[in-house]
């Protein structure tokens, strides 16, 4: 995604957010088809929805992203005491297939090591989510 389009998405969130039901239809329905995908999936799950959820030692902080595979949030462990990053397959997505990918995902990811690839921490479930735990990264996609 580049920067236009996440300035994009950002932008047209942030004018839906107050909206009533009507006008936030309205003023979506003005989106292209993609744009309007983004939004309303943002829009759907409110980014205070998991800010405080204890997932083993990680305390959730705040909603980073979203991506085709999953949700990023900014988290803290609190057992070694630094930020972290965790991606949870949404429930939506939790098929055979989708969970199989997602944790070869995991699998993957946790084999290499490069400056450029996020390290891999910790990988697991909670309430049928599964999740992947990585170093934060502060800064763009």
């Amino acid at each position: 995604m580049t920067s236009e389009r996440w300035r994009q998405i950002q932008e047209l969130y942030h004018a839906a957010l107050d909206l009533a039901a009507a006008e936030r239809a309205a003023l979506l329905d003005r989106a292209d088809s993609e744009l309007r995908r983004e939004v309303e999936s943002l829009l759907a799950t409110p980014p205070q929805a998991f800010v405080g959820l204890q997932v083993g030692p990680y305390r959730v902080e705040s909603k980073l992203a979203e991506s085709g595979m999953g949700e990023v949030f900014r988290a803290f462990d609190t057992k070694l005491n630094r930020p972290v990053a965790i991606k949870f397959l949404p429930l939506e997505l939790a098929d055979a297939p989708a969970r199989r990918r997602f944790q070869r995902e995991a699998r993957m990811a946790s084999s290499l090591n490069h400056p450029h690839i996020l390290t891999v921490y910790d990988a697991g479930e909670i309430d049928g989510k599964q999740y992947l735990v990585t170093e934060y990264v502060d800064g763009g996609t």
